[in-house]
């Protein structure tokens, strides 16, 4: 598996300055944060202010089902994941996750003694289906472990495949979990950057985006789990990281009042509360700006991962013989061999798109597959599952570049490699194939 990222932060900066206004800063004094309380040992749960803001945020873009909610600052999602872990888990447990899912957090998981267990997926992400069929048929002495109490689930952009649940799916996934008395866990990074299917380059000047007010676009928003809990079981785990600077390690946890106290516990006896510092640079700049700037930042920040979207997949369809198939869930894709059919005939939405060396058209046939991928609808990625080919090729490169640059060769190879495969006729790139076994 390998990835194209969408995000480059200077570059988001500059657009950003192009496509988002901010509001008058505020003079309102409870809109400051004294120093004193910046630099001391601050509320676990987080400086007042930011936690004030982030409820009017919650509450305005999220709107969640039942009033008994409430927030916390936390130093990120993955620091949050750990400190829910902490709250509802015991060693010997399973969770319910994604069969691909975000390494990082399968490493927490094990690491506590947690086990997951893989759910079906398909293009629209995790299968109702199949987590009904799990929780159904679950054996406690087969398995070892109790039934799961828990689902961890990455609901847009999903780490590592790309997919979007639809609002049907997730109520259909919260009705199951609701039966069985399943709490969900939505770690949701990506869920502003919602940016729709991939439209060819012919279609998309035929077809201008309609002019909308901020409001309408948060409105377009396939909405957060926490808008049909009428339950009390949905955990939500945002970040900062992926929407302002990673390097603020902050983020925040929307949750059942009674469940933040218990995360706030676990706050108090690990880490203590989130830098003070990030707190109030952050937190300034989301108080000047209202809700309104930053939902106009953040639709701004969706329109820069659409472009950059657009411009990888263009340059797949522009340099390389591109095929459609059907894939295995059924979804209808378009074959086409030619540069000209392959760049007018994509339907974009649901194509599974395999990557070739020389033409498909050849009478041989010889053609091999460099990788495969469904155009991303949300998130920072475009994942790729790569070939044979493609990781031997790598290897090769790899080799060639690392005695000479051994602190860039990872880098070098990588971009050595694409260059040499968008120039087929590289005489280093058929001397590669030369040595592959395909």
């Amino acid at each position: 598996m390998s990835k194209f990222s969408f995000w480059t932060n200077p570059a988001t900066q500059e657009a950003s300055s192009k496509n988002v206004r901010l509001t008058r800063a505020s003079t309102n004094p409870e809109s400051h944060f004294d120093l004193t309380s910046v630099m001391s040992y601050g509320p676990n749960r987080g400086l007042p202010q930011l936690v004030e803001y982030i409820r009017a945020f919650v509450g305005e873009v999220h709107q969640p089902c039942r009033p008994d909610w409430d927030v916390m600052v936390t130093l990120g999602s993955s620091d949050a994941l750990a400190k829910v872990l902490d709250v509802l888990t015991e060693p010997g447990d399973a969770c319910l996750v994604e069969a691909f899912s975000y390494s990082y957090a399968l490493a927490q998981f094990r690491g506590v003694g947690i086990r997951p267990v893989g759910l079906r997926m398909d293009a629209g992400g995790l299968d109702p289906a199949d987590l009904e069929h799990i929780l159904a048929t679950w054996d406690v002495k087969e398995t070892g472990s109790p039934r799961p109490r828990l689902l961890f689930t990455i609901p847009v952009g999903q780490n590592p495949t790309g997919t979007l649940l639809t609002s049907e799916r997730k109520q259909a996934i919260y009705d199951i979990c609701a039966k069985w008395d399943v709490l969900i866990i939505e770690d949701d990074p990506y869920y502003f950057g919602q940016f729709g299917a991939y439209i060819p380059p012919y279609a998309r000047d035929k077809s201008p985006q309609p002019e909308i007010t901020d409001k309408e676009w948060l409105n377009s928003l396939i909405p957060s789990f926490l808008h049909y809990d009428n339950q009390g079981r949905v955990i939500r785990l945002d970040t900062f990281s992926k929407v302002l600077g990673p390097g603020a390690r902050l983020g925040f946890v929307t949750a059942p009042k009674n469940l933040i106290q218990h995360i706030e516990n676990a706050q108090n006896e690990t880490t203590t509360a989130p830098s003070g510092i990030s707190q109030a640079v952050i937190g300034s700049m989301l108080l000047q700006w209202g809700v309104e700037g930053f939902v106009r930042w953040l639709r701004g920040m969706s329109g820069v991962y659409r472009m950059r979207r657009d411009w990888v997949v263009d340059l797949f369809l522009d340099k390389f013989h591109v095929q459609e198939e059907i894939d295995d869930a059924g979804h209808l894709v378009y074959i086409s061999h030619a540069k000209p059919a392959s760049a007018e005939a994509t339907n974009g939405a649901d194509a599974n798109i395999k990557v070739y060396t020389g033409s498909p058209n050849e009478p041989n046939n010889n053609h091999m597959e460099l990788v495969r991928f469904i155009p991303s609808s949300s998130g920072m990625f475009l994942w790729l599952q790569v070939s044979h080919l493609f990781k031997r090729a790598w290897s090769s490169f790899l080799i060639m570049t690392m005695h000479k640059y051994p602190t860039e060769s990872t880098y070098l190879s990588f971009t050595r490699l694409w260059l040499a495969f968008v120039d087929l006729d590289s005489s280093i790139f058929h001397g590669i194939l030369d040595l592959t076994i395909w």
